[in-house]
């Protein structure tokens, strides 16, 4: 997972976020309800976050300005092999990122 995503709004009259932002690979451990963390804007406003066991990030929070952005600085996960993201084209299809080899029968 990359460090220091940034996310800026995209309509400089709508500053507030709240709601599904991002895709993620699904944790693996999922007998929790969400991962949930604290980030901040580079102008010191704090945003709040939560990711489902689905891998999709939701954002809560409010820039300052058009010009201020959100540092997405996510505490690491362990994610799903092979990984599983949702897609935003249709919420209800799962994409999945097929092995680079094909998965050996009974090795054991």
């Amino acid at each position: 997972m990359g460090k220091d995503i940034r996310l800026r709004a995209r309509d400089p009259k709508q500053l507030e976020i709240a709601g599904w932002q991002v895709c993620l690979p699904a944790p693996l451990v999922t007998d929790q309800s969400d991962y949930y963390g604290l980030c901040q804007t580079e102008k010191g406003n704090a945003f709040n976050y939560a990711i489902d066991a689905n891998g999709r990030l939701f954002l809560y929070g409010t820039f300052v300005d058009s010009e201020d952005h959100v540092v997405l600085n996510v505490n690491p996960y362990l994610a799903e092999l092979p990984l599983r993201i949702f897609s935003f084209r249709n919420s209800s299809e799962e994409l999945e990122n097929p092995r680079d080899e094909p998965k050996p029968a009974d090795e054991f």
